[in-house]
């Protein structure tokens, strides 16, 4: 059952935004169909990820920046900080949440940066 869902069309694509540590252990686990003989926190965490869904969002150099300096460039680590929370609000309103909670804990989402 786990080996058919990695096989699933929609979870390839969340494949594909996968580290490069984490694809290469659910290649193995494809290639060998069987479980590892250890099962690792970090396997555990990827098929997790992975099976949730994961959905590419797209930052840029220039809106991160532009999101950071919003009300001046001048600013406290808690300014800063409530400026990039803000950001990603603004990045992931609207999309599908597959977790309850605070974003930083509990939501996944597979963020690509671009310049």
């Amino acid at each position: 059952m786990l080996l058919d869902s990695v096989e699933d069309p929609t979870v390839k694509k969340s494949m594909e935004l996968l580290r490069p540590a984490q694809l290469k252990l659910i290649d193995a686990f494809a290639e060998t169909r069987t479980l590892p003989d250890n099962i690792s926190t970090e396997f555990v965490n990827t098929m997790s990820e992975v099976l949730s869904g994961l959905e590419k969002i797209t930052v840029t150099a220039a809106s991160l920046r532009t999101a950071l300096v919003s009300g001046g460039a001048a600013a406290t680590v808690s300014e800063l900080r409530r400026r990039f929370d803000e950001y990603l609000s603004a990045m992931t309103k609207g999309r599908t949440r597959r977790r309850s909670g605070s974003f930083w804990n509990n939501e996944i989402w597979a963020f690509r940066a671009h310049a």
